[in-house]
């Protein structure tokens, strides 16, 4: 079904939500694969710096970035969005909110969408953007340590961005509890597949009284959707441990649903 209807699914569903009980599914494993991965650049960094050169400390440098830029493409790929296509395929709506917020505006847009996600913090980023524009602007000569600390960065900033694709919740439930061990009570069920040709999530209905032939069971949600982006915004989250309250609120006003966002509440994690 069309993903212009999740609004609907929301309003028909008489969840009290205030008092939303909410689990979440296990994770999955992202896959991504270019030509050249972040670890090729990396390694050539390392290399480059062993030559003890000029000409290798510049090359480190340039390989750092490079190595960065790399990872952000695949990891943005692995979670079903579009590098070149980004801001078309988010909207307006996203594109002003991720554009709003206090990350650094210097950064391209993908940084910016990742960072926005969750899944790293820019003072990395700056720092070997940074020092290659001191070598590629200001036309600087590059020291050993500098070079070092470019790679050392790089490396740390891919290790850390890479937890995302080892471990990201791929499905949650919220709604009412139910009064059968195991068993979802009235409510939805978020699921992502990350590995489909087209990627999407999908929100399921769960107990709620629909009449026969009411098409509005399961809905498909696209990554042009901003539900998606929102669904991916909380599998991040959840595999982090961090509070997703929010982000709820956002996946359901985002809808365009008529629910204030201040009413929506979760009262119980279960897992």
């Amino acid at each position: 079904m069309s993903a212009n209807k999740l609004s609907h699914l929301f309003e028909i569903s008489n969840l009290d939500w205030r008092n939303l009980v909410f689990t979440p599914d296990t994770g999955t494993k992202l896959t991504h694969r270019f030509p050249l991965m972040p670890s090729d650049f990396l390694r050539f960094g390392t290399e480059d710096i062993a030559s003890k050169s000029l000409r290798g400390y510049v090359n480190a440098i340039s390989n750092a970035k490079r190595a960065m830029d790399c990872q952000i493409e695949r990891m943005t790929s692995a979670l079903g969005f579009a590098p070149t296509q980004l801001r078309v395929q988010l909207g307006k709506s996203l594109v002003r909110m991720i554009e709003g917020r206090a990350a650094p505006t210097h950064l391209p847009f993908v940084y910016r969408f990742l960072e926005s996600l969750g899944a790293f913090t820019p003072s990395l980023v700056d720092r070997v953007r940074l020092l290659r524009h001191d070598v590629e602007h200001r036309f600087q000569r590059p020291t050993r340590r500098k070079a070092t600390e470019a790679v050392e960065i790089a490396t740390l900033f891919v290790r850390a961005t890479e937890g995302i694709a080892t471990d990201i919740t791929d499905g949650f439930f919220f709604g009412g509890e139910s009064d059968k061990p195991g068993m979802f009570g009235n409510g939805f069920r978020f699921s992502i597949d990350f590995h489909s040709s087209e990627p999407h999530a999908e929100a399921i209905f769960y107990g709620v009284k629909i009449k026969p032939g009411d098409p509005f069971e399961e809905v498909k949600i696209l990554p042009h959707h901003p539900g998606y982006y929102w669904c991916v915004r909380m599998g991040i989250a959840l595999a982090r441990e961090e509070d997703v309250q929010d982000i709820l609120r956002e996946l359901v006003v985002s809808s365009g649903a008529k629910i204030s966002r201040t009413s929506i509440r979760i009262a119980k994690y279960t897992y």
